[in-house]
């Protein structure tokens, strides 16, 4: 249950009266409904408030609610009344117990920056949210002492916004001195003293929201009219218990306002625990620590010395850029071709168990080149141009918007990137670096600017590890530049350092993390 649930739930036992004990010693509702009828009398009688067209008496008689209206016979009204009430409880029409009104029109026109404060719905929305509402709008206050003889708010009385969110209730105060937007805002003069918390609870409660919601439904844009306000039902309990309510509900939101807290963490838990796992374990990947080590496993060693043989065979260029890394007893080395050694040790991120080596990306890639930085001519079909953008949750995927050359273009671009099944392709610019998948299609295509490609010697699902794991994301971060957007370079790419266990090992890791994430994108 969400914290607004929970709410809701206490709104709606408290009007159907189950949230407080009833006390026998209250005077009944129907006794303050008296005192409220004649005080309605008296006001319209002293002209202080205009005769309704309509009233209303609504009773219960032998387990069923009846309606007298103006006086006449009472008809059966059951199926309008939502739900029973305690019997020192009575059903009403708003218009019966308050003079439901709205403000004389104020034309833009007599708009001020400064002088009497103007609200609209806008502005009784933020006073019922916060208390308090930074005022933009205001009347001169010779307007408003004209405006004034029309009546103004009282203490007490509720301001209801009849536009945009409907329903939302400000209490006013004794000093308050404002004026408000017809249509915009309605008042209910609650000349019968009710207590407005009750009142401003009740209007909050799913069942009356449902109302208001049911009598806007069809129109263009909803409203309150001050026609359909009189018509709302609101179950009224004795005075008392509407105190008991009041402060009732007052203890309990301090109690929902801290199970809101508590559910915002545990949102943020559920949000980013899981993303927060997902790397610490394939941080222990690729530190040794997931699966256990086999002493009969063929050593790394020898897997990077195959890989040095099988690059020697690609040529000068190749066997030139080739080096390896020592660990020894005082630290660890790279070994240039001409033999040159470079300590490295302040480089090496952390320790990795003696069958396992580290060494540099470009080693144990057969190919790695981007993409072309000047894509051939956009067309309709062909050969389809991937980018950054086919990177979707640790796959490649294809879209109709994708870019197409023509043979022309793709005989042009093809042998540098030469892309195949079983490559990994990564981003390497903007919001894309660090986004990772394999190539899995068989469909022919060449890339652009914003992906690398990359060909290896060990495992294509090991290296995608490798590249998703804390230790490649953060040397991402760190080396981008270049773009205004940020970007990897490909000689910053090749000297990235990894770490390399032996071929049986990088397959018991694949399969343990296959079993551990189930199936959640690397």
């Amino acid at each position: 249950m969400t914290a607004q649930q929970l709410k809701n739930s206490i709104l709606q036992l408290a009007v159907q009266g189950k949230l407080v004990p009833q006390d026998p010693n209250d005077e009944p509702a129907s006794v303050l409904l008296e005192r409220i009828t004649k005080e309605r009398e008296r006001l319209i009688k002293e002209k202080k408030i205009k005769k309704p067209k309509t009233t209303s008496r609504i009773f219960r008689r032998d387990g069923h609610y009846y309606e007298s209206v103006n006086g006449g016979e009472p008809a059966c009204i059951d199926e309008q009344i939502p739900f029973d009430i305690p019997d020192s409880w009575e059903w009403v029409r708003a218009g019966s117990i308050f003079e439901i009104w709205s403000a004389r029109r104020v034309h833009q026109s007599d708009w001020k920056k400064e002088g009497i404060p103007f609200y609209r719905a806008r502005e009784i929305g933020r006073l019922s949210d916060y208390g308090i509402v930074n005022n933009e709008l205001f009347i001169s206050h010779q307007l408003f002492n004209e405006l004034s003889t029309s009546g103004l708010p009282k203490k007490g009385d509720l301001m209801i916004t009849a536009v945009g969110t409907l329903g939302k209730v400000y209490i006013v105060r004794e000093n308050d001195r404002f004026y408000f937007k017809d249509a915009s805002v309605i008042s209910f003069r609650n000349y019968g003293s009710i207590n407005p918390e009750y009142l401003r609870y009740l209007i909050a409660s799913a069942g009356f929201k449902e109302q208001i919601t049911n009598e806007s439904a069809g129109t263009t844009v909803g409203t309150i009219t001050i026609v359909k306000a009189k018509e709302y039902l609101m179950p009224i309990p004795p005075l008392s218990e509407q105190c008991r309510i009041a402060t009732k509900i007052k203890d309990l939101e301090k109690l929902v306002a801290e199970y809101h807290k508590h559910e915002q963490s545990i949102t943020s838990l559920n949000t980013c625990f899981p993303a927060a796992l997902k790397k610490s374990i394939l941080q222990h990947a690729i530190q040794g620590k997931l699966v256990p080590q086999d002493p009969t496993d063929e050593p790394a060693s020898v897997l990077l010395e195959r890989i040095a043989k099988e690059r020697a065979k690609m040529g000068k260029k190749a066997a030139k850029s080739m080096s390896r890394i020592e660990r020894r007893d005082r630290g660890t080395f790279q070994i240039l071709p001409e033999g040159k050694e470079i300590d490295i040790t302040k480089e090496i991120p952390f320790d990795i168990p003696d069958s396992w080596e580290w060494c540099r990306l470009g080693a144990i890639a057969s190919k790695l080149t981007d993409g072309s930085h000047n894509p051939p001519p956009k067309k309709s079909s062909g050969y389809r141009v991937i980018s950054a953008q086919n990177i979707r949750n640790g796959k490649i995927e294809f879209f109709e918007s994708d870019r197409f050359a023509d043979q022309q273009g793709f005989d042009k671009e093809n042998p540098r990137t030469n892309i195949k099944f079983g490559d990994v392709i990564l981003g390497i610019i903007g919001g894309s670096i660090g986004n990772t998948a394999i190539y899995d299609k068989n469909d022919k295509v060449i890339a652009q600017r914003s992906i690398a490609i990359i060909r290896a010697y060990i495992s294509s699902e090991y290296l995608v590890v490798l590249l998703q794991s804390p230790l490649f994301q953060q040397s991402f971060l760190r080396t981008r530049s270049g773009t205004a957007q940020g970007g990897i370079y490909l000689g910053e790419l090749s000297q990235m350092l990894l770490p390399v266990p032996p071929m049986q090992e990088q397959a018991r890791i694949l399969m343990a993390l296959s079993e551990i994430l189930d199936g959640m994108p690397i």
